[in-house]
């Protein structure tokens, strides 16, 4: 990555990367109803996740949207892989909003 685009994509990905952390490591310590509830929006729109445990299905995601924010925050990760990654986590809350 030259360093012209590195530093074109670097506000976008500093931004995006820290909304992830912050919102990962707030869901770490979710309490029961709080795990519930994530699921339970999350199993209304793909109803093989409310077959998980809620407190597994919180720290998986908080786990997910951590590791997505910290490939965001370091430089040498690729973009396409970067955005994969940001990708996914974008569509499972986008489709878990929509729906709710």
């Amino acid at each position: 990555m030259t360093k012209k685009t590195l530093l074109r994509q670097l506000p976008l990905r500093v931004t995006a990367g820290a909304f992830l952390l912050s919102s990962g490591f707030g869901e770490v310590g979710a309490d029961k109803d709080a795990a519930e509830q994530m699921q339970g929006f999350a199993a209304g729109t793909y109803p093989a996740l409310g077959k998980l445990d809620p407190a597994l299905f919180a720290k998986a995601l908080a786990a997910g949207e951590i590791a997505t924010g910290i490939a965001l925050l370091i430089p040498f990760v690729p973009a396409a892989i970067a955005g994969i990654g940001l990708a996914l986590v974008l569509d499972g809350s986008t489709g878990t909003e929509g729906r709710s």
